[in-house]
């Protein structure tokens, strides 16, 4: 349980990077709303880390220092940057689902 916790923390904390990059980067028109959206991603995503690394250390884990790795293309248009960000929350919601197969049946306060 505490590898897969550690990863889904390391994935977590790529988000904040990865969603507090794309608000710098981010031009056009629809800057503005798309740099408040991507804040609140990264946002969203460090509060995903604290809690996972709560639950980690309360079952006894040592959280790792460090993050996932982020792939980019540096192709800052949106549609790209809307794939970057699709293909991470895929990535991580894989990680959520191996945690969910680990704890099912197992007597965890998940």
């Amino acid at each position: 349980m505490i590898p897969i916790l550690n990863n889904i923390m390391k994935a977590e904390l790529a988000g904040v990077v990865r969603y507090t990059h794309y608000s710098l980067v981010i031009t056009g028109p629809n800057r503005l709303p798309l740099v408040d959206f991507m804040k609140a991603q990264a946002n969203e995503s460090l509060l995903h880390a604290q809690q996972v690394g709560e639950i980690l250390t309360g079952l006894g884990g040592h959280p790792e220092q460090g993050i996932a790795t982020i792939e980019e293309s540096h192709d800052h248009s949106l549609e790209t940057v809307l794939k970057e960000s699709i293909d991470h929350e895929h990535r991580a919601l894989l990680l959520y689902k191996t945690l969910l197969k680990l704890s099912e049946n197992n007597s965890v306060y998940l």
